[in-house]
């Protein structure tokens, strides 16, 4: 006679986990609108600037970037406040740790998108290596903290770290990416 296998995962942890991917709706909506308006902008304007308008070109490209990682980052802290509410509503997290687990999920899919606008139009002007340094770290952190947290105090701390290497990886994308439109006109002709 077999043995009844041991649940493999905690459902407390995974159910406010799950709940907290809701989040990511509302930001990647906007990140589709401006991405798209981002790509048109580049390859309208990179087709019609001369040498003298590189730099202003490359400051409104910018200028719209920091607006869209604005915009984004705007609408998942609103899709993250009205899930909040709505979950207290419903007592859907019941416990203090949920919350907890909920609380640094929501922050990492509030961030997560920040990252993906940036690689994204990196990957557009074929240079997604520009990247591999900020995903290798947050990743690598992730992983190290994930796994001392949890070890060391809790389960739970696996949300934290998650809450911490996206916030490395946010940032690290958004400069990135800010560095890489400084030169946007040469990026713009590698490309295309």
């Amino acid at each position: 006679m077999a043995e009844a296998y041991p649940i493999l995962a905690n459902l407390e942890y995974e159910k406010a986990a799950n709940l907290s991917l809701l989040i990511l709706a509302v930001p990647f909506g906007v990140m589709n609108y401006y991405l798209t308006k981002l790509y048109e902008e580049i390859l309208k304007g990179g087709d019609r600037f001369s040498i003298k308008d590189s730099r202003n070109f490359a400051q409104d490209i910018k200028r719209y970037f920091l607006k869209a990682c604005l915009a984004v980052l705007g609408a998942g802290a609103l899709s993250y406040m009205g899930l909040s509410i709505l979950f207290f509503y419903l007592g859907w997290l019941p416990t203090a740790k949920s919350w907890f687990i909920y609380l640094f999920s929501g922050v990492s899919y509030v961030l997560l998108p920040a990252f993906f606008l940036g690689f994204l139009i990196g990957i557009f002007l074929y240079r997604p290596k520009t990247f591999l340094a900020s995903m290798s770290i947050g990743v690598g952190m992730n992983l190290i903290l994930g796994f001392l947290l949890t070890r060391l105090i809790g389960y739970e701390y696996a949300a934290f770290s998650y809450a911490l290497s996206s916030a490395v990886l946010a940032g690290t994308s958004i400069l990135l990416t800010l560095k890489m439109l400084e030169r946007i006109d040469y990026a713009y002709y590698s490309a295309f």
